[in-house]
């Protein structure tokens, strides 16, 4: 089993090396990536979703650094936010093994959530299943502290109108096609499809990421159309 998952991994690794051109800081990214191969493919296996996606995920997040902690608090290969670690159970991020299963396990609870559509699944891991939600349905966010997620109520389709998350979208759906062109898994696994539309277009000025994404993220008690919908109670993001 170790050996055949090693033999995939390098079926993923041998596909995007023939896909790009390497430079020798992406030589170095895909020497990482070697060694978390064999746990990417087996989480995938064991929770039902495409490793193909979980490297992806990998790639944008850290280039496959466990020690990576970003300016917002997001930890480990996978940035899991502190909230978003606690749900899943992940008591260090930092642990390699640990992290990409709990990745693979937040990845599979937003494929259902968003009904397999790569972009929405990747602007919900940069932005919060919440923020698409709110993008998706036309509705405002109405955070403890006073800010408002949204606050024209607009619909994007979902993907939230923010460069940041606009570049992940892109970039992570053209990575994810350019890996998933070969789909044998070498081992009867399979896996369930996602929608990838094509490349999202710019429409309109782009926002930066605004803060109060994060403070959503850390777990900020929000309301869902609070003007609109005076039954509204505050909830925690589940």
């Amino acid at each position: 089993m170790k050996y055949r998952s090693r033999a995939i991994g390098f079926c993923l690794l041998v596909t995007l090396v023939s896909a790009i051109y390497v430079s020798a800081q992406d030589a170095e990214t895909l020497r990482r990536a070697a060694i978390y191969e064999p746990l990417i493919i087996e989480a995938g296996a064991r929770r039902g979703v495409d490793p193909h996606l979980l490297w992806t995920i990998a790639y944008l997040e850290t280039r496959f650094r466990p020690d990576q902690v970003s300016a917002a608090g997001a930890r480990g290969m996978m940035q899991f936010m502190p909230l978003t670690a606690k749900r899943f159970g992940l008591d260090d991020p930092h642990h390699p093994e640990a992290a990409i299963d709990a990745a693979a396990r937040y990845l599979r609870k937003l494929q259902g959530m968003f009904n397999h559509r790569l972009d929405l699944v990747l602007a919900a891991y940069n932005s919060g299943e919440e923020t698409v939600m709110a993008y998706r349905d036309g509705r405002r966010l109405l955070l403890s502290n006073g800010k408002v997620i949204n606050p024209k109520g607009i619909k994007t389709g979902g993907v939230p109108p923010y460069r940041e998350t606009y570049s992940y979208v892109n970039n992570g759906m053209e990575l994810f096609l350019r890996l998933a062109r070969r789909r044998e898994d070498g081992n009867g696994t399979t896996f369930a499809h996602l929608k990838t539309p094509e490349r999202i277009n710019e429409e309109g000025p782009m926002e930066p990421l605004p803060r109060e994404i994060t403070q959503l993220k850390q777990g900020s008690i929000y309301i869902i159309d609070s003007t609109l919908r005076a039954s509204s109670s505050s909830i925690y993001p589940q």
